[in-house]
């Protein structure tokens, strides 16, 4: 799946690192590379869904990024 999202913290525990997509879900994702942990940039980004993953912050559902660039 494509989408347009905004990459936040969350000072959730430990804090996690989201993405909040332009149609309004969040996904954790389970591989964002250093360089894109900053707090709201915009990204074109390719996601996987992966299912049956489980996180204990339970901030979105955990992608796979796929692909990923500064918007």
């Amino acid at each position: 799946m494509q989408t347009k999202a905004k990459v936040i913290f969350k000072n959730i525990g430990t804090g996690v690192w989201l993405l909040e997509s332009e149609d309004g879900n969040t996904y954790q994702p389970s591989n964002l590379q250093k360089k894109f942990q900053q707090q709201n940039i915009n990204v074109n980004v390719e996601i996987e869904i992966i299912e049956g993953a489980m996180s204990v912050f339970m901030a979105g559902k955990i992608v796979k990024i796929k692909k990923i660039e500064l918007a």
